[in-house]
């Protein structure tokens, strides 16, 4: 046993020798948002292509997305309506969201953002934390009359990291932040005992990102705890692999992690998710097949 520990002591000594190849590392992180794809106004079908008509129209970083089409949220009958939905083009660490007739300084607009760190000595496989994600939750688009019906903000983003310690630290992953606007049925949302249940969700993927690292989620800041605030913030951690975002850390302010599951998907997600369905089950059969 000596001899096996003298051994890999040497292996470790060896490899820190090595120029080009470090063992560890330090260095910092760098953030940014690349666009932003989701609702944007409400109208009806009919109304979708004539912004005189619709309802409320959604500010993005200040300006009005380029729309690009209508999703239904659920509803029914004379008064059905739904979302024009937009896209645009982001930069900067920070995201804001909200409806044109609402002061953007204030605690009804959506502002999510990201707070790079540094790290120091970190090895191979070793979890550290990249930065904290902040999210303020105020007012927005998105709400289906079911859960089925709720259709998200997408925010593309690119997260880097920056070290002088060689290739294996100098990453690039490149994922989407999902942010669900959630209501409870019947507007039952504004009862304390569904508080929980009304707080929006905020969710990464993508690859490299772990699929069971759950979602972030803040109080409505129409329905919360008396004392709670609608603004929390939550650590984001991850590991040099190549890079990977594998975990929610610590979490301050009105915000707590639902851990292990994923928020519904959007009418248009079911669709792919059930074709894909369908063609893993006749890749099975033709492989029953083949075998027989």
């Amino acid at each position: 046993m000596r001899q096996l520990w003298i051994h890999l002591v040497s292996i470790h000594l060896g490899l820190a020798a090595v120029p080009g190849i470090a063992v560890a590392a330090s260095g910092t992180v760098s953030f940014e948002f690349t666009g932003f794809s989701g609702p944007m106004a409400r109208s009806s079908e009919a109304d979708a292509a004539d912004p005189s008509k619709w309802g409320s129209k959604g500010l993005v970083n200040g300006a009005l997305p380029v729309a690009n089409g209508w999703v239904s949220n659920g509803s029914t009958g004379p008064l059905a309506s739904g979302y024009v939905m937009g896209t645009r083009q982001l930069s900067g660490a920070s995201a804001s969201f909200y409806y044109d007739w609402v002061d953007p300084t204030s605690a009804g607009a959506n502002v999510i953002s990201f707070t790079p760190a540094s790290f120091s000595n970190v090895a191979l496989g070793q979890s550290f934390v990249l930065g904290t994600l902040s999210y303020q939750n105020g007012f927005w688009y998105g709400a289906g009359e079911t859960a089925l019906y709720n259709t998200p903000v997408e925010l593309g983003f690119r997260i880097q990291t920056i070290s002088n310690d060689g290739p294996a630290f100098n990453r690039t992953l490149v994922g989407a932040l999902r942010n669900v606007i959630h209501q409870v049925p019947n507007d039952a949302g504004f009862l304390p005992a569904n508080y929980e249940a009304e707080a929006d969700w905020v969710y990464l993927y993508g690859a490299g990102v772990s699929l069971s690292m759950g979602a972030f989620r803040v109080f409505d800041n129409c329905c919360k705890p008396a004392g709670a605030s609608n603004v929390g913030s939550v650590q984001i951690l991850g590991r040099f692999n190549s890079l990977d975002i594998d975990a929610f850390g610590a979490v301050e302010g009105g915000g707590f992690v639902t851990a292990g599951v994923a928020p519904i998907p959007e009418p248009g997600s079911w669709a792919m998710l059930l074709t894909g369905l369908g063609l893993v089950g006749f890749a099975a059969r033709c492989r029953k097949r083949k075998a027989a």
